[in-house]
């Protein structure tokens, strides 16, 4: 792999110098440049050719998030870190395909694994969302009605109202849409977890479904049900026996 290059965006002396240092002590080969302003950094990415970007939130001109809206339709492989000292903004950071979101004060240790991170970036093209980076996300969430999802390499963010069912697949979650399929990085038990008291309810080991979107309730053989969904396909889910009575008092059947 070529050196890598690297342009810091941020307009507080005492952070660039911290972070060069750290990123310099991490890998020596690495090239850290600067700009103290988000506009001064555009300017320097449009004349050179830089692997990643270390992007503060507040930046004195325009925001990070806007800066690197703008590198990524200069160089749309260019790998984006945001260093900030606040999280609420992690959620538009990942949904920019954000390599990684570091929250000051720095640590040698956070910025190498950083590191590692932009160098799976640059060799693969992915980095998968990793549980210290879906802590963030879920943290800076002010409301439990969303969820970050994952297709072909970028980040998505969810509302409740626009996930129709989940199914387990290969150990984690599959998110289905009204047409479209997102894998999400939770195991079902996680994900029971995480949709406890929401529109969602598991109705099978392997299924949840949002009853706002349940539009048949199917009886079978021997008091077993099926439920019949209001998306493209009218998916047509199991609904486990010892599930059966649950579904029934939530949806008032008696």
């Amino acid at each position: 792999m070529q050196n890598i290059k690297v342009l810091l965006i941020e307009d507080e002396s005492p952070a660039i110098e911290e972070l060069t240092y750290l990123i310099k002590e991490s890998d020596s080969s690495i090239e850290v440049r600067f700009a103290d302003s988000g506009l001064k950094g555009l300017e320097m990415a449009k004349k050179r050719a830089f692997d990643v970007f270390f992007i503060d939130i507040a930046l004195p001109d325009i925001t990070g998030i806007e800066a690197a809206e703008e590198i990524l339709k200069i160089n749309s492989k260019a790998a984006i870190v945001f260093s900030t000292a606040y999280d609420e903004y992690a959620v538009k950071a990942f949904e920019l395909n954000a390599v990684d979101y570091i929250l000051k004060p720095y640590s040698y240790e956070r910025v190498l694994s950083c590191l590692e991170k932009v160098k799976e970036k640059i060799k693969t093209g992915f980095v998968p969302i990793t549980d210290e980076i879906a802590a963030i996300i879920k943290k800076s969430l002010k409301k439990p009605n969303k969820l970050v999802v994952e297709k072909r390499g970028k980040y998505v963010v969810l509302d409740h109202d626009e996930i129709y069912w989940i199914e387990a697949f290969e150990g984690k979650g599959l998110i289905h849409t009204y047409e479209e399929n997102y894998y999400v990085n939770q195991t079902m038990g996680q994900l029971e977890n995480i949709l406890e008291k929401t529109t969602f309810l598991r109705i099978h080991r392997s299924y949840f479904v949002n009853l706002n979107f349940i539009k048949e309730l199917e009886p079978s053989f021997y008091g077993a049900y099926s439920v019949v969904l209001k998306d493209k396909n009218s998916s047509k889910l199991t609904v486990g026996r010892d599930r059966v009575k649950q579904l029934k008092e939530v949806l008032k059947m008696g």
